[in-house]
């Protein structure tokens, strides 16, 4: 497995912008640390501060294994905010936002959905794992 440097080194040859996303599940288990939080991190701690970091809580996203209840919704985007900054994610170098405050993420996404056939999703396996969990295949 390569290292968190190596791979800056690499990505550091190209425009520097890092996007990327995180469900709101409330207080993060070992595996969102350990498999996200801590390489953005490290990631955040060896860029040049120059270098654009945009982080989403995903919180849209997260709906579509199925509807959650809004107060419980809530709470989790503020559990996983503050999480992610108490476990380092400094807000002056990564900019830390809600994905549905931003209302193009939800435009493209329906532009995009439009595009893609049932056959052509039926070939991710983010896809086939969804619709093995959910009666229903939600958009999304």
């Amino acid at each position: 497995m390569r290292s968190v440097r190596h791979f800056c080194k690499e990505v550091c040859q190209h425009p520097e912008l890092y996007f990327s996303g995180i469900q709101p599940t409330g207080v993060p288990h070992l595996g969102n640390y350990f498999g996200f939080i801590e390489p953005w991190i490290q990631l955040q701690n060896l860029l040049p501060p120059t270098t654009k970091m945009i982080l989403a809580i995903a919180d849209q996203h997260a709906i579509s294994l199925g509807p959650k209840p809004p107060d419980e919704l809530r709470t989790n985007i503020r559990r996983m905010a503050a999480s992610l900054i108490a476990c380092g994610v400094d807000p002056s170098r990564t900019l830390l936002f809600r994905q549905s405050s931003v209302p193009q993420i939800a435009q493209l996404s329906w532009i995009l959905g439009s595009l893609q056939t049932v056959a052509q999703l039926q070939r991710l396996p983010q896809f086939k794992e969804k619709a093995t969990k959910c009666v229903r295949s939600a958009f999304g």
